[in-house]
């Protein structure tokens, strides 16, 4: 079984994802991790943000664990 990644690790593996900067196989390699995992660890995070909104979760939660507002 692979390692498992830390919160912070794939949070910010997801970030740079979304910049797309870089092609998706680059950034991969270069995080270590495979383009599967990376894309998976995306559509996780899609998964999870619409629940938190579903669930009634405040639009400022989401912004702020993605970063987008001070904390």
């Amino acid at each position: 079984m692979p390692p498992a990644y830390p919160p912070e690790f794939r949070r910010r593996a997801v970030d740079l994802f979304r910049e797309r900067e870089k092609p998706v196989a680059q950034l991969a390699a270069e995080l270590g991790i495979s383009e599967s995992c990376l894309r998976r660890w995306a559509s996780q995070d899609d998964v999870d943000a619409r629940l938190a909104v579903l669930r009634g979760r405040p639009r400022r939660v989401l912004a702020t664990r993605r970063g987008l507002v001070d904390r």
